[in-house]
């Protein structure tokens, strides 16, 4: 079973959208460097893709002159990097945003996919932003998922939107903690516990020289690493296996503050997992970062009635995912 593979399936469940290797768009004779043709994911684009992000409308273009009691802006992000911004008020709903894109980008509203946090939000157009946790500032990703009558990439729209290449893993990195069991035993980063994920295999992501400056943040010393930081898991979806839904999840887990949430405890970031089949087995995905401790809030087990702590990163570039881990259910 080849990792590309497996990890193409948990993305392309996480996005609904299709998902293809780079060496099966070659194969079919699909050109990649030409307007319109598929866009590769890369490990910055992960990040943006499965974390709540904020940015700064001044970087982007305003379209459409926005509602009367305009608040704001939401920040609308295509995976090549360039933005554009969408004024939006208390009550503007998330159609409303999808309708204003599809315009701006010449596409069916349908064909038009926003993702925030690690979900789809488009599926659900008649929420109001707010009720998606979703205000000023906020970075939507733009995926187009074109019709079948759509051409990308000189074909049809049958040819997947995004693909992604080895380059985006680095196998010499990789874990198998599948059949290990570190009952008795401890393990550090950064001078807090490292739970390994145990039961899981951890797949690495390329992210040397990825984030400037030196290594160290990557450092496995233990309990003393100067500049090292601990390890953390995030469950991208934000509804729980328990069938909590979305807004429920969303509201849970702001009450701590807002920022980007992880826990030590990859038990517990699985239960906000991605799901997904692949070969006809059942899989579980999550992330793996390494979070800056001096500027994360640690919430304890007992304030989150949960399994173990949550952390919260207020800063993007504090939180930096550096593995996927896939277990099977």
């Amino acid at each position: 079973m080849s990792s590309l593979d497996l990890i193409r399936s948990a993305f392309s469940e996480m996005l609904q959208a299709k998902i293809a290797t780079k060496a099966e768009l070659l194969a079919e004779g699909v050109a990649l460097d030409k307007p319109n043709s598929p866009v590769k994911l890369t490990v910055q684009d992960l990040f943006q893709l499965t974390y709540r992000v904020k940015g700064k409308p001044s970087d982007s273009s305003t379209i459409l002159p926005g509602p009367d009691k305009a608040i704001g802006h939401v920040i609308i992000k295509f995976l090549q990097g360039n933005t554009f911004s969408v004024p939006i008020a208390t009550d503007t709903t998330i159609g409303c945003v999808q309708d204003a894109v599809a315009t701006h980008v010449d596409y069916r509203p349908e064909e038009v996919r926003l993702i925030y946090g690690g979900t789809t939000i488009t599926d659900t157009p008649d929420f109001p932003l707010r009720e998606r946790g979703i205000g000023c500032n906020d970075v939507l990703c733009l995926i187009i998922t074109p019709n079948e009558d759509s051409p990308i990439g000189g074909g049809s729209g049958s040819v997947p939107s995004l693909y992604i290449d080895d380059d985006l893993l680095h196998p010499s990195y990789d874990y198998d903690f599948t059949s290990l069991n570190d009952a008795g035993s401890k393990f550090y980063r950064g001078g807090y516990e490292y739970k390994r994920p145990c039961g899981w295999r951890r797949f690495a992501l390329k992210v040397l020289g990825k984030y400037g400056g030196d290594e160290k943040w990557l450092g496995s010393t233990g309990r003393s690493g100067v500049g090292e930081w601990p390890v953390s898991y995030h469950g991208i979806q934000l509804a729980s296996s328990s069938g909590s839904g979305a807004l429920d999840h969303e509201s849970r887990r702001d009450r701590f503050g807002r920022g980007h949430y992880s826990s030590p405890n990859v038990s517990v970031a699985e239960k906000y997992g991605t799901r997904f089949s692949h070969g006809g087995v059942e899989y579980v995905m999550v992330l793996q970062n390494r979070v800056n401790s001096d500027t994360t809030t640690m919430i304890s087990k007992d304030k989150t009635q949960d399994l173990d702590e949550y952390w919260i990163t207020a800063n993007g570039e504090d939180i930096r995912a550096y593995g996927i881990c896939i277990k099977k259910i």
